[in-house]
């Protein structure tokens, strides 16, 4: 966009606006030699013309599109970055999301938002790690953020902070669970992702006593159909079905298998989801920030797990309390820490023999 600037024309007056001048300036003289002249009134002191800047560091969110690794499932980003934004007057100046249409563009986004000055730039997906460890040494006056495993080794002006997805699995589990009661369940994850392995761990951990009859991590659309259609032909349908995976076309297929389906918020398939998980962004920026504005204070935690609300459920209409309260109850003890999420849950024990 152009913008033009207005200039202004004197009038070509000036003769006649100058002699005006000279006559009025001397009958303020001849007034002033015979009467006295009051006291001016103080003049009122100016309003500021406008407010002044807020204070804090700036933040932007870049967030990585499908086909840059595994996906995070947000929900709405940038109502949650307005509200932590306002929660953290004085700490932050402004937070502003960024959406990125290729995954090719996220490495130039992230380095043009770095070179205008931003404070904090926060890389949110799949390729995040591998583009903030990239950009570290061009730009050492930034504090570069990402979802990845802690390190060691990691540059000073770089964040990788780890998500517990062993956590969130395990709460996943336990909803499925309360969802079959005794009956049958399934378990169905892409065939691909550190990420989705952890959870899957969780998972097993919490059906560990229930009546688990599909386990199964599939490659592509196909496979996916391919399974569909076994579970088709099973004796009894699935209660509940955790599909954890970034394709709707898979979601499709294996929604309707299950009288109730648990999934990420990101797959749109027609079959609504009884349970709907999403990672909250805006508490990975707030652990970011924190490392900024109190660096000699903060000691908080690299791995953000419920305790530090990293998580959210999504519950649809007539899903039963009990359920809810079951999730609420096992993502308590975990943030708590009296509950393993890596750890079988046991069934209830036998009645003794009499």
């Amino acid at each position: 966009m152009t913008t033009t600037r207005g200039w202004s024309v004197r009038s070509p007056r000036r003769g006649i606006t100058a002699a005006l001048a000279g006559s009025l300036a001397a009958g303020a003289v001849l007034t002033a030699c015979t009467e006295q002249v009051p006291e001016p009134a103080p003049s009122p002191t100016p309003e500021e013309s406008s407010e002044p800047a807020p204070s804090g560091v700036s933040v932007a969110v870049v967030l990585v599109p499908p086909g840059g690794g595994p996906s995070l499932p947000a929900d709405d980003v940038e109502g949650r970055l307005a509200t932590l934004a306002a929660e953290r007057v004085g700490d932050v100046a402004s937070i502003r999301p960024v959406t990125v249409d290729d995954v090719d563009f996220v490495p130039d986004t992230a380095a043009l938002l770095a070179d205008g000055g931003t404070d904090v730039v926060c890389v949110l997906g799949g390729s995040g790690p591998r583009t903030v460890l990239d950009l570290a040494d061009r730009f050492p006056a930034t504090r570069f953020c990402a979802a990845g495993e802690p390190r060691d080794d990691l540059p000073a002006n770089v964040d990788l902070f780890g998500i517990d997805h062993e956590a969130l699995g395990h709460v996943l589990g336990v909803v499925a669970a309360s969802l079959a009661g005794d009956r049958p369940l399934g378990v169905v994850t892409d065939d691909d992702g550190d990420e989705r392995a952890r959870r899957r761990t969780g998972l097993r951990a919490a059906l560990a006593s229930s009546a688990l009859v599909l386990d199964a991590a599939i490659a592509d659309v196909d496979a996916a159909a391919e399974l569909a259609d076994a579970v088709a032909q099973g004796d009894e349908p699935l209660a509940a079905l955790v599909i954890d995976t970034s394709s709707t076309a898979v979601a499709e297929l294996l929604a309707p298998a299950a009288t109730s389906w648990i999934g990420p918020s990101d797959l749109t398939p027609d079959t609504a989801a009884a349970v709907r998980w999403s990672i909250q962004v805006d508490a990975i920026v707030s652990a970011a920030v924190d490392r900024v504005v109190s660096p000699d204070e903060v000691d908080g935690p690299r791995v953000l797990g419920f305790a530090e609300e990293v998580f959210a459920l999504h519950y649809e209409e007539g899903v039963p309390e009990a359920v809810r309260d079951a999730a609420t109850v096992a993502a308590d003890e975990i943030a708590r820490g009296t509950r393993d999420p890596r750890q079988s849950v046991r069934g209830p024990d036998p009645p003794d023999d009499e």
